[in-house]
């Protein structure tokens, strides 16, 4: 119990570091109050940071024997770096898409972020539910 209390310190604290975000002086139209982020960015901020707690919880996992879901990264099961730098990379690539592709078509921008979430959260609430297996199987293990 001591460990998964120790993990989820340490999941928090990772997805506190990855939600920080620089201070910003005066904003550019010289107002004096910043401007409103749009609601693709919060969406796409919130799934860099998913996606973050996602690496963070896989490489955990793999680390404990479990192993990768995702039919494309599991030949990387063997060295989390790489897995996660691959998909990371993939990562990127679709947040960079979906902000040029938001000039011309700001809803399927939209609808592909909030699908983008939805993927990152269901995959951050596995591999909770998997380390806690990991951790009743090795305990039952000892």
């Amino acid at each position: 119990m001591a460990a998964l209390h120790s993990f989820a310190r340490g999941a928090v604290l990772f997805v506190l570091v990855l939600g920080a975000s620089p201070a910003h002086a005066q904003s550019e139209t010289g107002s004096g109050t910043p401007e409103k982020p749009s609601k693709l960015r919060i969406l796409l901020g919130t799934e860099a940071i998913l996606h973050g707690a996602d690496m963070f919880t896989t490489a955990h996992n793999l680390q404990h024997g479990g192993v990768e879901a995702n039919p494309i990264l599991a030949p990387l099961s063997g060295n989390p770096l790489a897995l996660v730098t691959l998909s990371s990379g993939i990562n990127v690539l679709q947040i960079y898409t979906i902000a040029k592709l938001h000039k011309r078509h700001p809803k399927v921008a939209m609808a592909w972020a909030l699908i983008l979430v939805g993927v990152e959260s269901y995959a951050v609430t596995n591999n909770i539910r998997v380390h806690g297996q990991l951790q009743r199987a090795h305990t039952v293990t000892r």
